[in-house]
């Protein structure tokens, strides 16, 4: 479920939420991971994984640029992690 797209050219920010089942979910999470990105246990024991603080260049928020969180059985990546907060399912797809 796509709840917002933007051009990063434009400097618009990218928000998405999607279903995932725990087998790609861990495999992205690894994938990820060996490319260098970060990962980091949220308190619930969703995942971040987030872009490698050294990539930013003076973007993101609080060292955090694109940051993917994954979570039971769906998965949500923002262009900063503090906009992670911003994403929601539509009331018919809770």
């Amino acid at each position: 479920m796509e709840r917002r797209l933007g051009d990063r050219r434009r400097g618009a920010d990218v928000r998405v939420e999607a279903p995932i089942d725990a087998t790609a979910a861990d495999k992205a999470e690894r994938d990820l991971v060996a490319s260098g990105w970060k990962r980091e246990d949220a308190t619930n024991g969703d995942v971040y994984v987030t872009e490698n603080p050294d990539w930013l260049g003076g973007r993101g928020v609080d060292g955090y640029g694109i940051t993917y969180l994954f979570g039971d059985g769906f998965v949500k990546v923002a262009d900063t992690k503090q906009s992670l907060v911003l994403i929601d399912w539509p009331p018919s797809q809770r």
